[in-house]
């Protein structure tokens, strides 16, 4: 059974995406999550292809609420993805932090989870509108 709720940010939370450890360090907040993505050009595509799960470096852009990939139709990943859920993922290292004790060491970071099913873009006008133009 999947549950969601609102979140004063917009973004609707499951149990899937509901924040488990250190929840003050999370957001469900859209502001965040536009940030996230602002910030970048690489994510990784999480996908099973054949039975087995990959995970996928691939460059991406940001158009409103539509999240485009970029990807080749002869990728295994890309040929699989349309008719499963898929996992994106998008990660900035802010900084490192050093101590003297190695397990004291840390990294401050801004990340971004998104689940979806993908559609294949044909449209030539909206491809790029994917690329930000």
């Amino acid at each position: 059974m999947t549950t969601t709720t609102e979140t004063g940010g917009g973004l609707t939370v499951t149990e899937r995406t509901r924040l488990r450890r250190m929840r003050h360090k999370g957001s469900h907040r859209r502001a965040d999550l536009d940030a996230v993505l602002a910030a970048g050009f690489l994510c990784h595509l999480g996908v099973t292809v054949d039975g087995t799960t990959m995970v996928v470096p691939t460059a991406y852009g940001v158009d409103g609420d539509r999240l485009y990939l970029h990807g080749s139709v002869a990728s295994r990943s890309m040929v699989q993805a349309p008719d499963t859920t898929v996992c994106v993922t998008v990660t900035h290292v802010d900084g490192l932090v050093l101590a003297r004790s190695v397990f004291e060491h840390g990294i401050n970071y801004r990340c971004a989870m998104i689940y979806g099913v993908p559609e294949i873009v044909t449209d030539p006008e909206e491809k790029l509108r994917g690329c930000g133009r």
